[in-house]
């Protein structure tokens, strides 16, 4: 996704959620028109990426635990983004992720272990912040999913949705269990999920 017209901070941060949303659904590396054109409404009013990327990880949680059939797109964070937007944080109760880095030095994954050290030696604040810290977790997920064992995710993922399989056209079917894959690994990673480092940044 690309905007040439636009100043480099808003085609970065473009970029930052359209790799989010990829990362979370799988498929297709880009976003649809309608959705490249709802997005860049979204960033040209001031919605804070962090604030978008928070509500996309809500969201496809959301749709994974109704096992919704149509794909996950920014279309569809629509209504719960304006509501999000309604109570967003403010600067000046900003912290930083020392909590979350504690909490990351004590687990038995390794690469938790070290992500956490990469998150304190952070030096921006606020939804800067947020950013920082959400960019190095969307590598540290990628990172994951390349050393995962494929085709021990994809059997526990088909056995999640086993009773749609018939009712799921085959493209429906397969994208299903792309994003219960990608959504099953995030929950076995919550500290560094989008709400936990929002959450940290802003008590």
């Amino acid at each position: 996704m690309a905007y040439p017209e636009q100043p480099d901070r808003l085609r970065e941060a473009a970029e930052q959620v359209r790799a989010h949303l990829v990362q979370l659904r799988g498929g297709a590396p880009f976003l649809s028109p309608v959705d490249s054109r709802l997005l860049l409404e979204w960033l040209e009013a001031g919605i804070p990426v962090a604030l978008i990327l928070r509500t996309l990880e809500k969201v496809a949680a959301q749709r994974a635990a109704k096992r919704t059939r149509a794909p996950l797109t920014l279309n569809a964070l629509k209504r719960t983004l304006k509501k999000e937007v309604k109570h967003e944080a403010k600067p000046e109760e900003c912290t930083s992720l020392s909590t979350l880095v504690s909490a990351l030095r004590t687990s038995s994954d390794t690469q938790e272990r070290a992500i956490a050290e990469e998150f304190a030696g952070m030096t921006e604040q606020g939804e800067a912040l947020v950013e920082q810290a959400l960019d190095a977790a969307r590598r540290f997920f990628d990172r994951k999913l390349e050393e995962a064992d494929r085709e021990q995710l994809t059997a526990v993922a088909e056995a999640e949705l086993a009773d749609l399989k018939d009712v799921f056209s085959a493209q429906q079917w397969e994208r299903a269990v792309e994003q219960a894959i990608r959504q099953n690994l995030r929950e076995s990673h919550p500290l560094l999920s989008a709400s936990s480092i929002w959450d940290t940044v802003f008590p």
